[in-house]
């Protein structure tokens, strides 16, 4: 029996991804004001950070409902197939709650998967998911492998500034007005699906070089298993930048890891000119 995979646009694949994958995906809701969007339908990644770059106010995003979910589960459904669902992580959006409560009544036929992780690490749990299934795994052995494997994800990100998360209410207006005044640049971790401060750096070469401690602190990266790069607006330099600045880490091995372009779910509490990294510790 066919398994597709559901996942939520903050996991942040392209149009030609999609297709590409048989991904089946549902959108997040973005606001700015009173003007609402659909997460890659009625907004692009170019769009969205355009207007949070000249919004005084941090935008909302809003949770997949149950009823989008179950929506997609009786098409599912009449199509005689099942599902693995892959929610963005439960410690920072409603949506594996919403998902849980909409597969109440298809227990035999959708199972619902926590990345506890966001964007790029979300999307390493549904290429986990693809390759599962691929060697011939059933629904509730490729549910069992990803609970158990998820708890390896790392997901690490620098970020270019402390606006966002002082408009998020994340920061105290000293911490903000301290930080900005110095040019720190904050490194964050997921942990448990949350996420932490790690520590700030100053200057990029800086940045780079507490990245890569904190890399090599969170554990070494399973090679055998999915991994990914991110970057937040359009600018895909500060990426490039950071992989030609750790030629130890990536040498060889880039090709390996997809790549992505950081959307409204995570864009708007983390802003423009973030990079990040998402693997399987060892």
């Amino acid at each position: 029996m066919k398994i597709n995979i559901i996942v939520d646009s903050g996991a942040d694949y392209t149009a030609k991804e999609i297709e590409e994958y048989g991904l089946k995906v549902i959108p997040l809701k973005v606001s700015f004001g009173e003007e609402t969007f659909l997460d890659g339908v009625d907004i692009t990644i170019e769009e969205f950070f355009k207007r949070l770059k000249g919004s005084s106010v941090l935008p909302k995003t809003s949770q997949i409902s149950p009823y989008d979910y179950e929506t997609e589960f009786e098409k599912i459904k009449e199509a005689g197939e099942q599902a693995i669902v892959v929610t963005i992580s439960s410690g920072l959006s409603g949506c594996f709650q919403s998902a849980r409560i909409a597969a109440g009544k298809y227990k035999d036929m959708i199972r619902v998967v926590d990345s506890k992780s966001v964007s790029l690490g979300e999307r390493i749990v549904v290429q986990r998911a693809m390759d599962l299934i691929a060697a011939g795994k059933d629904l509730s052995e490729t549910e069992s492998v990803l609970n158990e494997e998820i708890k390896k994800i790392k997901t690490i990100a620098a970020l270019d500034t402390l606006t966002y998360l002082k408009k998020g209410g994340r920061l105290s207006t000293t911490a903000f007005l301290a930080g900005s005044l110095l040019a720190l640049k904050p490194i964050v971790q997921v942990v448990d699906g949350r996420v932490e401060f790690v520590c700030t750096a100053r200057g990029h070469r800086k940045v780079h070089s507490a990245l890569n401690k904190v890399i090599e602190k969170a554990g070494q990266i399973d090679k055998n298993m999915p991994r990914s790069l991110a970057y937040s607006d359009t600018d895909r330099s500060i990426l490039d930048n950071f992989v030609a600045a750790l030629p130890e880490l990536f040498a060889n091995d880039i090709d390996a890891y997809q790549e992505a372009a950081i959307g409204p779910a995570i864009g708007t509490h983390i802003g423009p000119g973030a990079v990040a990294i998402a693997y399987f510790e060892k």
